[in-house]
């Protein structure tokens, strides 16, 4: 059971847990809510995730798939990205290009989550850097673990039901400079085609940040070395 996080304009009279519950019923399906087993706090990550996911994961994983015939081959400018107020800084390697993901319907239950994604044509590699403001008020740490894990937790749930032949490859926690981090590392199909898929996932104040890194396959050593890029890029910016 997840403890509680820091929240904030929650009316003392009114039970978080029943309050969380009828939001989330607004975010997903009701059969996706186990109502009874889960603390009001994995609710709220739950629909966080989620909203990125259904945001995200489908328009990365075509153009990691279509990336050599949609995007230029090379990039004439460093692409810089920034998520948490500049809490996330990292610079982007030669030949990325950096394209703003459309918004969501707000139908769709990702309304105001913004986000680019930086493809590489040549080594057919996406990364997508995502943020989305936390709902119901809810404010954490930049090292809040036991909310990291109900997000990542909520993640890995939706990625085994979405994704064909998931197999989850491996989970960090990681702390770079007092910002904490969760590292989930899998393989999965994208229109029958194998990709490798890391999400690097933080949290500060009232906004949740998402890095997904997707390459083919059998590319073991650019997807582990951009992976290893971006975080040395965290690290020397904070």
């Amino acid at each position: 059971m997840l403890a509680d996080a820091s929240f904030t304009g929650v009316d003392d009279d009114v039970n978080p847990a029943d309050a969380s519950t009828r939001r989330l019923t607004r975010w997903i399906k009701p059969t996706r809510v186990t109502h009874t087993d889960m603390a009001s706090t994995f609710f709220r990550p739950a629909a966080l995730a989620l909203a990125l996911i259904i945001a995200g994961s489908q328009l990365c994983a075509r153009a990691s798939v279509q990336t050599v015939a949609d995007s230029p081959g090379t990039s004439t400018r460093q692409e810089h990205a920034s998520l948490l107020d500049g809490k996330i800084r990292f610079d982007l390697p030669p030949d990325f290009v950096g394209t703003a993901l459309p918004p969501d319907p707000p139908e769709n239950g990702a309304a105001g989550v913004t986000g680019t994604a930086y493809t590489n044509a040549r080594q057919q590699m996406v990364l997508a850097s995502e943020e989305a403001s936390m709902p119901d008020g809810v404010r954490v740490q930049d090292n809040d673990a036991r909310f990291l894990d109900g997000v990542m937790a909520s993640f890995i749930e939706q990625q085994q039901a979405s994704w064909q032949h998931y197999q989850r490859a491996g989970e960090k926690s990681i702390t770079i400079k007092g910002l904490g981090l969760r590292q989930v590392d899998a393989i999965a199909s994208f229109s029958d085609i194998p990709m490798r898929v890391t999400m690097l996932l933080a949290g500060s104040g009232r906004t949740l940040a998402l890095i997904r890194i997707t390459s083919k396959a059998d590319d073991v050593d650019s997807h582990n070395m951009l992976v290893s890029n971006v975080l040395d890029g965290i690290r020397a910016g904070r």
